[in-house]
């Protein structure tokens, strides 16, 4: 039996949908969870820059899931759901920068990888937008800071401890600017 291009693209949307979406949110959850539960104290764990990253990437992969749930299964291909996997490989790669996959070793935890992994996603995300047919030059602005600041941070952090704390906190109100003007759209 042949299936139309609809009927194609709508099983990409099905599978990232309902398969690699909620695992890797489920992930997320458990990797954050599992940091938390390393620290000797709450004191300690609120110190810790990667849990505030952790979370950071939780909520963005959060909005992403949402994001990808409003698109029409008929717009979503293969190209789409290529560059979906490829940010969820960036992610998975951050989260291991920020030592979530051996917790009990921080001295593992490289900043400036994590920055580097993170670079290429806002980009990505435009591009992935231009595929199922959502463009706004407002987005691309917003993209443009959160990459540029994720390069600098790759190459400066380490110099400069207070520009973590900050990063994330430009982070998270780009985030919510790119979800108002989504929302606006």
């Amino acid at each position: 039996m042949q299936s139309t291009g609809f009927a194609k693209n709508a099983r990409w949307k099905l599978l990232m949908q309902s398969l690699y979406y909620p695992a890797v949110l489920g992930t997320c959850f458990v990797l954050v969870l599992n940091k938390l539960m390393t620290h000797r104290s709450i004191t300690a764990a609120l110190l810790d820059v990667t849990v505030y990253a952790g979370l950071l990437f939780t909520f963005y992969f959060t909005i992403s899931y949402l994001v990808n749930n409003e698109v029409e299964s008929g717009a979503y291909g293969v190209g789409a759901f290529t560059i979906d996997l490829v940010e969820i490989v960036l992610i998975f790669l951050a989260f291991a920068a920020l030592g979530y996959l051996e917790p009990q070793r921080p001295e593992i935890v490289d900043l400036r990888r994590c920055y580097a992994y993170i670079a290429a996603i806002p980009i990505l995300e435009q591009l992935w937008n231009r595929l199922v047919g959502t463009s706004d030059i407002r987005l691309w602005w917003i993209s443009g800071c959160a990459s540029g600041l994720s390069i600098f941070g790759a190459v400066a952090a380490f110099r400069w401890p207070i520009f973590n704390a900050v990063a994330l906190m430009v982070f998270f109100i780009l985030m919510v600017v790119y979800l108002s003007v989504l929302v606006k759209e």
